[in-house]
């Protein structure tokens, strides 16, 4: 076993090994002082050594900066220089010698990188963190050119802020717009486009003022900071002077910091020629942008190459058990964004004992399920389009033909044989149209979900052709050994399992359906083993058409 004590022994032991030397005016923590050599430099530093178990690794200070001042990259804030950009990078705390001369490794090796010709495309990858800005709004910018952007307050779930965003927008992907106070001024803030990522080439760092921010961006490309110095409206006087650069890399803003030297001198416009002569005394604030779109709030995830549900039209049939849990994971795929919808459809309503794996909770009781889950879903996701219709889905099946996915997740072999029915007929008219199904086996010991399309594979029913028969591709040992509670008078029999048997199940639904909407959906029948010891493994498969299938003549045309 590992005990930190220890492990501070033999970090003490391997730094002073390697010449470094603890410094005496520091007690309680582990700081060393000593020299890193690069390009002929000797290079004075401190570690500290925060974490005798590298769960966070040992901060790096340079001395001197002066003698990397030729750029700014990796410098933080606080002074600390930052070695990786993996704060996560597991260290094997049971060797802390090896593991010191592993950090130290890094250490050199970054400081070395640091006198290459050029290491501005390092600065660019994490420019905001390089640009220590003194205020950090949010922004989400959809536009396109050098054009005006406004300043509005939002609320966040942490609490107010501010975002900047185009003038005609309504929403942010960060929260909801707040009114605008009546005698508030609208703060208009200058974008200036620039088609290029923002970095600070050698010899460049964070400006402090006017002149360094107009040679900071000229140095950029000739002719930006002219255009930037240019749009500062200085004739509205009761109104900040700001503007924003919007880059290929992230959003800043520049603030010009008032004084009556400023108000008394500037009348129009802040000319080139003014920045000549006072520039330096104009000192400005930096502004940090946090982006974000819509597409950030998927893209990640998925990969920039991986399609997600926006721009569908989907009803999801049934939000009990699998549904609820399903709705979820289909908004947070994109379902209900760009011009896509999403209809839940239940008209069954929360109960009690429902709570135990369903999504919904205590503060949904007696409402409906559909109802309930719209509104918990837009109070996550404001901006997703989302209906509820509380009815029986079965008498809505003809208002669903033209929509392009139909979930089924009532997990009730009734239903889904009605929604199939209608599915495969509906299709021989719109081959477009897709069927999704997903249900649990038993006492939730597997998950199995099929993907229906207008071809010549197995419907739902053609899984379970024969009424009361086997499904073909049973995945459990013993079907017919299942715990049941029967109810009460009046009341449908209760199938125990947990949730995460309704969790297991939706997500095997979700990435099917991802696969649908990225045009790779085989194999289109899946199935996941919950209860290893009572089920078998079924390999995915595309299932082929039954002649005996009551519902499809699909396998009777192949022949």
């Amino acid at each position: 076993m590992s005990d930190s004590r220890h492990n501070g022994a033999y970090v003490h032991e391997a730094l002073v090994a390697e010449g470094f030397k603890p410094i005496e005016a520091r007690p309680g923590d582990y700081w060393y002082e000593g020299l890193f050599e690069a390009h002929g430099r000797s290079i004075a530093c401190e570690i500290w050594v925060r974490d005798t178990d590298f769960l966070r690794l040992p901060k790096l200070k340079i001395l001197d900066p002066s003698l990397m001042a030729h750029s700014v990259a990796h410098f933080e804030d606080s002074g600390f220089y930052c070695y990786t950009n993996l704060e996560n990078q597991i260290i094997e705390k049971y060797d802390p010698r090896g593991a010191i001369r592993t950090i130290l490794d890094m250490m050199k090796a970054a400081i070395a990188d640091h006198f290459k010709a050029e290491i501005s495309e390092d600065i660019s990858r994490e420019f905001l963190q390089h640009w220590f800005p003194s205020l950090i709004y949010h922004a989400e910018l959809v536009g396109s050119g050098d054009r005006i952007g406004v300043l509005r307050p939002i609320t966040l779930g942490s609490g107010d802020g501010f975002a900047l965003i185009d003038h005609n927008r309504k929403r942010t992907c960060f929260g909801a717009l707040k009114a605008q106070a009546k005698r508030a001024p609208k703060i208009e803030v200058p974008v200036i486009a620039y088609s290029g990522d923002l970095t600070f080439p050698n010899g460049y760092r964070q400006p402090e003022n006017l002149k360094e921010c107009c040679e900071w961006l000229n140095a950029l490309t000739p002719g930006l900071g002219d255009r930037v110095i240019g749009s500062f409206d200085v004739k509205a006087k009761e109104q900040r002077l700001w503007v924003a650069i919007e880059a290929e890399n992230l959003t800043i803003g520049i603030e010009i910091v008032p004084t009556l030297t400023l108000n008394r001198i500037v009348r129009d416009v802040i000319s080139k020629q003014l920045i000549d002569r006072i520039g330096q005394s104009i000192k400005v604030n930096r502004i940090g942008f946090i982006q974000g779109s819509r597409e950030d709030m998927f893209g990640r995830n998925l990969g920039s190459e991986t399609s997600n549900l926006s721009g569908k039209h989907i009803a999801l049939i049934g939000l009990g058990t699998i549904g609820s849990h399903l709705a979820k994971l289909i908004v947070q795929s994109g379902g209900g964004f760009g011009d896509g919808h999403i209809v839940l459809i239940d008209n069954d309503e929360l109960k009690l004992q429902n709570l135990g794996r369903h999504f919904l909770g205590q503060n949904c009781i007696g409402m409906n399920k559909a109802k309930a889950c719209e509104s918990e879903l837009l109070r996550q996701f404001p901006e997703a389009s989302i209906k509820a219709v509380p009815s029986d889905a079965t008498e809505l099946l003809d208002q669903l033909g033209d929509f392009d996915l139909i979930i089924d997740a009532t997990g009730e072999e009734a239903v889904s044989v009605i929604v199939n029915e209608w599915l495969v007929d509906t299709q021989k008219n719109k081959p477009t149209l897709t069927g999704l199904f997903v249900w649990l086996y038993g006492n939730a010991e597997a998950a199995q979900t099929l993907l229906v399309e207008a071809d010549n594979g197995a419907c739902y029913r053609c899984l379970k052709p024969k009424h009361g028969g086997l499904w073909r591709y049973e995945p459990r040992r013993a079907p017919k050994e299942m715990s049941v509670d029967p109810g009460g008078c009046g009341d449908t029999a209760f199938i125990p399992y947990g949730v995460g048997g309704s969790v297991i199940a939706a997500g095997l639904a979700s990435n099917l359906a991802l696969a649908w909407a990225n045009g790779v959906p085989a194999p289109k029948l899946r199935t996941i083993g919950i209860d290893q010891e009572r089920t078998r493994t079924i390999k995915p498969v595309n299932p082929a058409a039954h002649k005996d299938c009551k519902a499809c003549d699909r396998a009777v045309q192949l022949d």
